[in-house]
């Protein structure tokens, strides 16, 4: 996350089927599969990979590009 932030990415998104709890504890929310662009729903994952019960979890990064020091 600390390096994504540093090249200026403001947001991580990923698919789980079995880890939702640990992201959810470390600040990703869960986020609708069509609320994200076309271009990420896209890809493999989105489109073949991860099946689709699985849960989708976002994180801003913002807060951690301007003070590293947040979790």
């Amino acid at each position: 996350e600390r390096r994504a932030a540093e090249a200026g990415i403001e947001r991580l998104v990923l698919l789980t089927t079995t880890a939702g709890p640990f992201f959810a504890a470390r600040g990703y929310r869960p986020t609708p599969r069509d609320a994200l662009s076309d271009s990420l729903r896209a890809t493999p994952e989105f489109q073949s990979l991860c099946p689709a019960p699985a849960a989708c979890l976002a994180r801003d990064l913002s807060a951690r590009a301007r003070d590293p020091h947040v979790a």
